[in-house]
């Protein structure tokens, strides 16, 4: 039986700036935010036609990006100083 390999093994070998996509949990890694911010765009695309479709008002549009806007900002700043309070510990690597 084989020894299986190890979590930081390339398993291919690419050119120049693909070079980090040889290793299999940094191209998963990649692959996975491209699919999950390609879904955020798809999402606020879908908002924003649907909104001016029903309303015909360029109006909404910013109405719409402000009401996505709002808890950003107003959650932002409490974030921040929740972060800044908080005892720092040391990250856990396996």
């Amino acid at each position: 039986m084989t020894e299986p390999a190890s979590r930081h093994e390339r398993f291919a070998t690419l050119p120049g700036g693909l070079a980090p996509l040889g290793y299999r949990n940094y191209a998963l890694y990649i692959f996975g935010f491209f699919l999950s911010n390609m879904g955020r765009w798809i999402e606020l695309t879908g908002t924003v036609w649907l909104a001016y479709e029903l309303t015909g008002s360029p109006l909404m549009l910013g109405v719409l990006g402000i009401a996505r806007a709002v808890p950003v900002i107003v959650l932002s700043p409490i974030a921040s100083i929740s972060a800044g309070s908080s005892r720092r510990r040391r990250p856990v690597r396996s």
